[in-house]
């Protein structure tokens, strides 16, 4: 990327690469698409005005919202919740997706405590 390049159309471009990929392009909504956008524009450095642990909630019809914590950097990285990266014993009651693969594991307890439930795919619901 040059430095001048509008990040945007950088973001609307890796979009629909994704979604074309995919065969996705004239689906009817999207799932987890635009957050692996993010990740990787947040991982190449991409922009100045860019970066951290994204900060990911599901906001579901009824305006209901989960927030979900993310490991970070990569899978075998600390998890962040809301964009903060927690301390290690600090309890943790929210799913925590793994930013390569976009499932979930419940952990209920404390932080790093093995999976308490299988995995899901966050756009599953």
């Amino acid at each position: 990327m040059e430095p001048h390049e509008d990040i945007e159309a950088i973001a609307k471009r890796s979009l629909v690469d994704i979604l074309d990929s995919r065969g996705l392009r004239d689906a009817s909504g999207l799932n987890l698409e635009p957050l692996e956008v993010l990740r990787n524009l947040i991982r190449s450095n991409s922009s100045p005005y860019i970066g951290g642990a994204p900060q990911v909630v599901k906001v579901y019809q009824h305006m209901n919202v989960q927030p979900f914590g993310i490991k970070w950097p990569d899978a075998s990285g600390r998890v962040a919740v809301l964009g903060r990266i927690l301390p290690v014993g600090e309890k943790l009651h929210v799913p925590v997706l793994d930013p390569e693969t976009l499932k979930t594991q419940r952990q209920d307890g404390v932080l790093f405590a093995e999976p308490q439930s299988e995995e899901c795919n966050i756009a599953e619901g």
